[in-house]
């Protein structure tokens, strides 16, 4: 504890010298208890007190979160002798590149180290998110020494941005509290999701259009090619071995062939590669709330799988002791019903029993996306339904809307208020730059305020996500 103290003061007078930031903020943002230390990101100091305290040697998986939601640890254990497992993957939201400067300090001679990265750009690239780290790091702030000298001077530069947030959940006592999968305690010993949720594929359509899985040299940078080389480097340094895997993929959702691709990897990168995409390539009832995570059937399959490729790589020739798990089948949805009053404002495509908005017909100051069209549920609208477009101050978004595209209100220069009227922030699969060219915040129920502003989909956004009861 007295480390902790003294790392917090040390790195507060830090703070004061390069950012003129009132010391009192710095300090108190030290000594308010963790305020994250049960969310999803609360999981990282267990994640690595788990990789410090391993003494033997180990196999550490490396990821964001599709490695917890893909591994089944101590399967792996009892099929793999000689090893201890470490689940060592988060959430992709940080960055792949954090995840493996953390692991460092704690590889040691003959471990064997698996990099599992999702298969889409910002995982396969440098990407560091400082504000989602600091939430990672809240009650353990030391950890940060374990960080490249880069994310360390991002994270000085972020602090006084969290210490309010923190010092506003503090004071006002809304500490969150997730009630969703997207929690620490939904972790097990090892680092893997343990928990009965995960049970089917939850996905409109099963799969996230918002997240393609593509195969083209476009989708790794350059920069984080060299950054995995330079990594195995310092791995082998200390004696161990690093592999490079595919993360699970929602085969609805892959666009193109893997084949070129992983020819041209497998010749960039100075390791290996550890089985084929192409038995990473699930089918869509294995997953579960994106074309990453998979449900709790799809896990051991993948994890059967894991084994039989760790096994080729040892020479093992025993058997496997447990069988592939079935295709679980999702449930018929209960029918609800809404607000249909601007459904003549709206075009729309229909398909099988549901429908998406298309585009716009008429443009009012505030509009409602409709419930339904023809009695078929709207689960969706198009990016372009408003984009670029001014005259609209406030749209509500009710709880059939499951999925919203990438910029979808990007350049609406009038917008100031998305009103979204559900308590389940993991119903509804979100894209990126949603708010791009536009000063629209985000309002959600006071009840699910907390939960939205941590929540995994929703992380981008927390800065700007209100109550409705705000004006």
């Amino acid at each position: 504890m007295k480390n902790k103290v003294q790392f917090g003061i040390s790195l507060a007078i830090s703070l004061v010298g390069i950012l003129s930031v009132p010391a009192s903020l710095l300090s108190f943002g030290f000594a308010m208890p963790s305020q994250f230390e049960e969310t999803f990101l609360g999981e990282f100091k267990y994640k690595v007190e788990r990789l410090e305290k391993v003494e033997g040697k180990k196999i550490v998986f490396i990821g964001g979160s599709s490695v917890p939601f893909a591994l089944r640890s101590e399967l792996i254990e009892k099929n793999i002798e000689g090893y201890e497992i470490v689940d060592f993957g988060l959430y992709a939201g940080l960055g792949t590149k954090v995840m493996m400067d953390a692991s460092l300090d704690s590889i040691k001679k003959d471990d064997i180290v698996i990099l599992m990265p999702e298969q889409q750009e910002q995982t396969l690239s440098t990407y560091f998110n400082a504000n989602l780290m600091w939430q990672a790091l809240d009650g353990e702030p030391s950890l940060m020494m374990r960080l490249s000298e880069e994310e360390r001077t991002e994270l000085v530069k972020s602090y006084p941005t969290f210490a309010l947030s923190k010092a506003n959940y503090y004071f006002t006592k809304s500490t969150p509290k997730p009630n969703d999968i997207y929690k620490r305690s939904s972790f097990d010993e090892y680092g893997d999701i343990s928990s009965d949720l995960p049970a089917y594929n939850n996905m409109p359509g099963f799969h996230d259009e918002n997240m393609p899985i593509l195969f083209n040299d476009n989708v790794i940078s350059d920069d984080f090619i060299s950054y995995m080389n330079d990594y195995n480097d310092k791995i082998q340094s200390k004696g161990a071995t690093l592999y490079y895997h595919y993360s699970p993929m929602n085969r609805l959702a892959v666009q193109d062939s893997f084949i070129e691709y992983h020819k041209s990897l497998r010749d960039k990168l100075d390791f290996q590669i550890l089985g084929n995409p192409g038995s990473c390539i699930m089918d869509y009832e294995y997953f579960y709330d994106t074309n990453f995570h998979l449900n709790n059937a799809g896990a051991i399959n993948y994890t059967r799988n894991m084994i039989r490729d760790l096994k080729i790589l040892f020479s093992d020739t025993s058997e496997i002791n447990f069988p592939y798990a079935k295709k679980p089948i999702s449930p018929i949805e209960e029918e609800r019903d809404g607000d249909n009053q601007d459904v003549d404002c709206f075009e729309y495509q229909v398909k099988d029993d549901r429908a998406r908005v298309s585009s716009l017909l008429d443009i009012k100051e505030r509009m409602i996306i409709p419930y339904r069209y023809q009695g078929k549920r709207i689960d969706a609208f198009t990016k372009e339904t408003f984009q670029n477009v001014n005259g609209i101050k406030t749209i509500l978004i009710q709880d059939n809307i499951s999925s919203i595209s990438d910029e979808s209100f990007a350049n609406c220069g009038d917008l100031k208020r998305i009103e979204l009227k559900n308590n389940v922030p993991s119903s509804i699969r979100v894209g990126r730059k949603l708010l791009e060219g536009t000063s629209a915040n985000i309002y959600v129920p006071k009840e699910a305020l907390s939960l939205y502003k941590t929540n995994y989909f929703w992380s981008e956004y927390t800065t700007r996500i209100y109550s409705l009861e705000d004006k």
